[in-house]
């Protein structure tokens, strides 16, 4: 059953397209001899040969021999499965075959986690502790980004993404869209600046249950083989996402490609609430971590944290949060603005200080280093002035003073 609003998507068309391979006697005789990345690139050259296909395909797998049998074993059980041989050896056999066409093929986030839990686990533990899922989702958006990062690095040109298990029809338009869409979206968002000589091609029954998110161009291809135009397209800097097609359907007569862009993210914008801590925490964190925006070096105590501020708002997306702006309980109260990296320049930190502003009284201000150019455009951009600058005690970096003072129209908090 489908909810409203979300295209219907098909029957999985690759189900009937895919082969199995490796339980080809052939195939499974060259990797008896060990799985190695020599041995891995001599079966896959020879599925090549099978399929008569241009592109070199090779799987990028998590595996874990141990059962998840709880919840809290997960995070151990991921772990496991994001550095296990399998992957090493993958990422190896890309480095041995730098000047073939490969394929790596790539499961979404939400079909990984099902693959490792087991589909009655996850659907459970999706109801019952939605806050441990999100936390294992992002770890497998994190490794997987990483690994293809790294053979993007060694010059593979096509990413085949698929979600095999993120069924709306299963889950339901809420947790579909919080749970799948979310990150397989966070990961094509992720892999996106190093697609300058490659594509990410999202299988078709993924990419049209994803069409409300995403806006498709058909062009047509001259050549015999689908495989070729992927290959060829790989190679133009505009073009970073394909998709509404199966890639093994590579010997077809229809000439037509879609090529794919992601929509601008739809924030909502609310009230923090007592479960978005975490969140906050992680945001934080992340912007600790990087140096560039906060003289800050540790991640504070939540209860202090809650205390030393008056208000907080949070930027949502697809039912996760992605950002806040927090304003302190000083004489002139402080604003804290923190996006999500993946989510930065596209709008969201105006969206926050816009609703900030609206919410409040009386003249509010902002702390910036002066090199983090991006936030001193955004308040510029907001009516903030700047009127002062200062030096943190032992930081070379200068901090500018940009301050905003409420009209008699404004709404106070």
């Amino acid at each position: 059953m489908y909810s409203a609003g979300w295209t219907q998507s098909p029957q999985n068309p690759c189900s009937s397209l895919e082969i199995n391979h490796f339980e080809d006697e052939d195939i499974k005789r060259i990797l008896s001899r060990g799985f190695t990345p020599s041995h891995l690139l001599e079966a896959v050259h020879l599925i090549q040969e099978k399929e008569e296909s241009p592109l070199l395909k090779l799987n990028l797998e998590l595996e874990s021999d141990t059962d998840v049998d709880q919840i809290g074993n997960l995070p151990k059980i991921l772990d496991i499965a994001c550095s296990s041989g399998t992957m090493r050896v993958t990422l190896d056999c890309i480095e041995n075959a730098r000047t073939e066409s490969i394929m790596l093929k790539v499961q979404a986030p939400f079909s990984a986690l099902m693959k490792l839990s087991g589909s009655n686990r996850t659907f459970k533990w999706l109801c019952a502790y939605p806050r441990e899922m999100h936390r294992a989702l992002r770890t497998l958006t994190e490794k997987t980004a990483g690994f293809c990062m790294e053979a993007l690095s060694k010059g593979t040109p096509v990413i085949s993404l698929a979600d095999p298990s993120g069924m709306l029809e299963l889950l339901g338009e809420k947790r579909y869209t919080e749970f799948c869409a979310f990150y397989a979206l966070l990961l094509v968002r992720k892999l996106d600046p190093y697609l300058d000589a490659a594509v990410v091609h999202i299988c078709p029954r993924t990419s049209l249950t994803l069409e409300r998110l995403i806006r498709s161009e058909i062009m047509d291809f001259r050549t015999d083989n689908y495989a070729n135009a992927v290959l060829e397209l790989s190679k133009r800097r505009e073009v970073r996402l394909l998709g509404h097609r199966c890639i093994n359907a590579e010997h077809t007569d229809d000439s037509r490609i879609h090529v794919l862009k992601l929509n601008p993210p739809q924030i909502r914008i609310r009230r923090m609430n007592s479960g978005d801590w975490v969140d906050i925490a992680r945001i934080y964190d992340e912007g600790i971590r990087s140096g560039r925006v906060t003289v800050v070096k540790t991640l504070p105590d939540r209860e202090r944290w809650l205390a030393a501020h008056r208000f907080c708002l949070i930027a949502e997306y697809l039912g996760n949060v992605i950002g806040f702006a927090a304003l302190n309980d000083q004489t002139v109260p402080e604003i804290s603005v923190y996006i999500e990296k993946d989510f930065r320049s596209q709008g969201v930190g105006t969206l926050l200080l816009n609703e900030l502003q609206r919410r409040t009284g009386g003249r509010v201000r902002s702390l910036i280093f002066e090199s983090n150019l991006p936030s001193v455009r955004l308040h510029e951009k907001m009516g903030f002035r700047r009127t002062g600058d200062f030096w943190f005690a032992g930081d070379p970096r200068k901090v500018l003073i940009y301050e905003w003072e409420a009209g008699d129209e404004r709404t106070v908090v």
